[in-house]
């Protein structure tokens, strides 16, 4: 839907939801905020309304189910001034008291009208830009019909035209008639939240509507923190970017780059698979450490190793990445999948592009495939998270592992289609020895060499090659062995 350049907008004050907005709310407009206890609808009206102060612009909060000093409390709680934002408490239990009084009258035909004129008085002496209505919840209790609730909302509805305010209503009911008030809105945010067996409960938004915008649709991770809500929007692929053209890179190490036909491919994406102790995260810090050595940003994450531990590991392989990540050359980070889900790594890893990552590690797509609750939409989100990486032109270096043991690579629990390169390790016997060795599988962008070699992991370069081994049996059946018959093939 193409957005309309006509209608002003107000950004929400969070930058994450302006991005999956499309630039913020337009203004003059009545918008729904729904979600359940604890889902942070309080906490993003008033971060609507800081934004609107920052603003130059008259804010308001009308608070029907909160008391002022309970909205204060929240404030404080974030570290957050509400100076200059009015807030008009209106005490919707003394009007239910009252109802128990009445006798002769239907008190829903008093009390409701009584309220809503209240709130529009406000509204009159304060002038407000944005206004936020906490909660549609109380109105509804003065209701005794949907009609007349929606006449209610309608009144509003004009008010908010006239006026030229920007209101967002706070709700939490999910009853039958919230379909029909949803279709008085502009606009439509729900938030969702999700209690989970173990780690961080996960929270979600999503823009059901909005009207006049192009918004991301779909779900976007959220968190509440200390400073307010931060929204993760969904990864999407820009419309219109074109395809990076096709370059190699370099990986440090000159053997390594012939296996590969020439290096690794800008814009593409490196898998290394294989089982435990094989290599694969050492010849991934080997990347990212000739990349960091030539100026070029690199970003690593850890999914199942912490940074003291991977720095010192690369530190014993005679690798730099210790003094550059001290140096801030590279950036390496531990991720604890129980805490951070996809959406916000996603968040994370696009800023990292943005401020200059041309190289990125993901080690491991196991610990991956831990942030996310529901796996089967991994190979969907990966996709998308390669694609932008991709049109951005950055090298995407994936470690994942296999299922069954140290003898070969007979499991098809990997994503090696989503790969455009994908490089197989695994053990081999000889001479009472297990030793690693390499080899290529696929190369979307060229040629490369189907030969197998042995891996060499130690100082001073970290990782080496050794020449083909061509006296190996049952490389193909999974378990591949030395001929004792013959010679050493590693020389």
């Amino acid at each position: 839907m193409p957005s309309n350049p006509g209608l002003p907008l107000a950004a929400t004050g969070i930058p994450g939801l302006d991005a999956a907005s499309g630039g913020g709310f337009p203004r003059c407009r009545m918008y729904l905020l729904r979600g359940g206890s604890g889902t942070g609808k309080t906490t993003l009206g008033l971060q609507f309304l800081l934004a609107g102060r920052e603003a130059g612009e008259e804010s308001l909060y009308l608070g029907l189910s909160e008391s002022r000093d309970e909205i204060e409390s929240i404030a404080r709680s974030h570290d957050w001034s509400l100076a200059g934002i009015h807030i008009h408490e209106y005490s919707i239990a003394d009007q239910l008291r009252a109802e128990t009084r009445q006798t002769i009258f239907n008190a829903a035909e008093i009390e409701l009208p009584e309220t809503m004129a209240a709130l529009l008085e406000a509204m009159d002496r304060v002038r407000p830009a944005r206004c936020v209505v906490d909660s549609l919840a109380e109105l509804r209790l003065l209701a005794d019909d949907a009609l007349r609730y929606r006449r209610q909302i309608l009144l509003l509805k004009e008010y908010v035209v006239v006026n030229r305010c920007t209101v967002l209503l706070l709700d939490e009911h999910r009853g039958p008639n919230d379909v029909e008030i949803e279709n008085l809105m502009h606009g439509v945010i729900l938030l969702d939240h999700e209690a989970a067996p173990y780690g961080h409960d996960r929270r979600r938004l999503r823009i059901k509507k909005l009207r006049g915008r192009r918004f991301s649709e779909g779900y976007h991770d959220y968190r509440i923190a200390t400073g307010g809500i931060s929204v993760y929007p969904r990864m999407t692929l820009p419309e219109g970017r074109p395809a990076a053209k096709v370059e190699t890179m370099s990986t440090g190490v000159a053997a390594l780059d012939r296996l590969l036909g020439g290096g690794v491919d800008r814009g593409g994406s490196l898998l290394l698979v294989g089982p435990a102790g094989t290599g694969k995260s050492s010849v991934a810090a080997r990347v990212a450490a000739s990349a960091a050595a030539r100026g070029e940003g690199v970003a690593i994450y850890l999914f199942d190793e912490s940074r003291e531990m991977f720095l010192t590991r690369c530190a014993g392989l005679g690798l730099p990445l210790p003094a550059l990540a001290e140096t801030g050359a590279a950036l390496v980070r531990a991720v604890d999948p129980a805490e951070m889900p996809f959406g916000e790594f996603a968040n994370e890893l696009r800023r990292a592009v943005d401020a200059g990552a041309r190289v990125v590690v993901i080690d491991t797509l196991v610990g991956l495939r831990t942030a996310m609750r529901e796996e089967r939409f991994l190979p969907l989100q990966l996709r998308e998270l390669l694609a932008y990486l991709a049109r951005s032109r950055v090298v995407t270096v994936l470690v994942d592992r296999e299922i069954g043991g140290a003898r070969g690579p007979h499991s098809t629990d990997t994503l090696s289609y989503l790969a455009d390169t994908v490089v197989a390790f695994r053990y081999y016997e000889c001479g009472g020895e297990v030793r690693p060795v390499i080899s290529v599988l696929k190369r979307r962008a060229g040629e490369h060499e189907h030969a197998i070699r042995e891996l060499r992991i130690g100082p001073p370069e970290g990782v080496d090659l050794g020449p083909p081994l061509t006296r190996l049996r049952g490389s193909v059946t999974g378990g591949p062995v030395c001929d004792d018959r013959d010679p050493d093939p590693a020389g």
